[in-house]
């Protein structure tokens, strides 16, 4: 899926000048031979993609520049639905070795083919 979902709304700025690209979540904008390069926030769609559980969507708006409380926010989200690969990848983005090392002990345990689901999602809410 390209990850575009037409029932959000677009956003919409004022702005002077001309704009004259993008990269990620910067807007470049040229006025009077001055470019200027404004910072577009990405934490509301990568909210609006973690509310509808599409967390790959929600990763990849959040490596276009969120803060590392929006990071926290969604790896502990897909970490609480088993996403684990991009509970994995979000954690690592702010050094969170406390939840890498429980997610490794899930995964181990999900290799070793032990009693895994049931206990995985208990141990969760004691966090």
């Amino acid at each position: 899926s390209s990850g575009i979902n037409a029932e959000w709304p677009l956003r919409r700025g004022k702005m002077e000048g001309y704009v004259v690209g993008f990269s990620g979540s910067k807007i470049f904008c040229l006025l009077n031979m001055t470019m200027t390069i404004i910072d577009v926030p990405q934490s509301a769609p990568m909210n609006q993609y973690i509310e509808k559980s599409m967390f790959y969507e929600a990763y990849r708006v959040a490596c276009m520049g969120v803060t590392n409380s929006d990071w926290l926010t969604l790896a502990m989200a897909a970490m609480e639905n088993l996403n684990l690969d991009i509970a994995k990848n979000a954690f690592i983005r702010v050094r969170e070795l406390k939840y890498l090392e429980f997610i490794n002990q899930i995964e181990m345990k999900r290799q070793k083919k032990e009693k895994s689901t049931d206990c995985d999602s208990a141990l969760i809410p004691l966090l």
